[in-house]
């Protein structure tokens, strides 16, 4: 297997990618949830999954609106800001609410039911707030790649303006989870290359803490063998 050098890096996957990661999830819960459905079983493992998969959302969209958003719209006039994608996160954590309250109370016969068929349309939901970022991000954020210094301290400013000990110390794993169970191993390596792209040394030595805590022995050699589990290159 041929991979990408340890220079070959995009510190604007760690956003990117997330999507991924929480897309792994938005694949798993319909089906999980449909299942007990059907089969008339308590579904406490996908109502814990649900609950995980909103604390990542919910950090991801903090990073977005105080982070990202205000990034794009200083270099491309206003473009997230015209999009409306704030107004969506609104909108969406509205909905977050009321599911999350749906999926931790009684579910029993037709309550369960009417849990599934929500979670599936809450998931076709997510899915189309996700491209709409996609369609208008990627190709402005490619371009602000090309000043690649400035790019990694941009993606060091957004992990800040959030929360970074919860970035440090429990999302970095959770994203690199799902990627693991649900991706190609090519795109946690890439995730793994932002992390450290864009992370001093002491704060990339934190990361790999969680990472080594979340990912299989297997991935872990894997990682290393590609060069990503070397010092972070941050300059502090």
């Amino acid at each position: 297997m041929t991979l990408m050098s340890q220079d070959d890096v995009r510190p604007f996957a760690f956003m990117r990618l997330t999507h991924e990661a929480i897309r792994v999830g938005l694949e798993e819960l319909p089906k999980a949830f449909a299942d007990a459905a059907a089969n008339g079983v308590t579904p406490d493992a996908a109502v814990a999954e649900f609950l995980r998969l909103l604390r990542l959302i919910e950090l991801h969209t903090t990073q977005e609106d105080a982070g990202l958003y205000p990034l794009v719209d200083k270099h491309f006039d206003g473009a997230a800001d015209k999009e409306g994608y704030v107004a969506e996160h609104e909108t969406l954590h509205s909905g977050h609410a009321e599911l999350e309250a749906m999926v931790g109370g009684d579910l029993s016969g037709a309550r369960l039911e009417a849990a599934s068929a929500a979670v599936a349309t809450w998931a076709q939901e997510m899915e189309e707030h996700l491209q709409h970022e996609e369609r208008v991000l990627q190709p402005l954020l490619s371009k602000l790649t090309a000043d690649l210094p400035a790019a990694c301290q941009s993606v060091h400013g957004i992990i800040d303006v959030a929360n970074r000990d919860e970035t440090e110390r429990w999302q970095v794993g959770d994203i690199a989870q799902s990627l693991e169970r649900g991706r190609p191993f090519g795109k946690l390596h890439k995730f793994v290359l932002a992390l450290q792209h864009s992370s001093t040394e002491l704060e990339y030595e934190r990361m790999k803490a969680t990472l080594r805590r979340s990912l299989s022995d297997p991935t872990w050699e894997k990682l290393s063998e590609a060069g990503a589990l070397t010092a972070g290159r941050l300059r502090s």
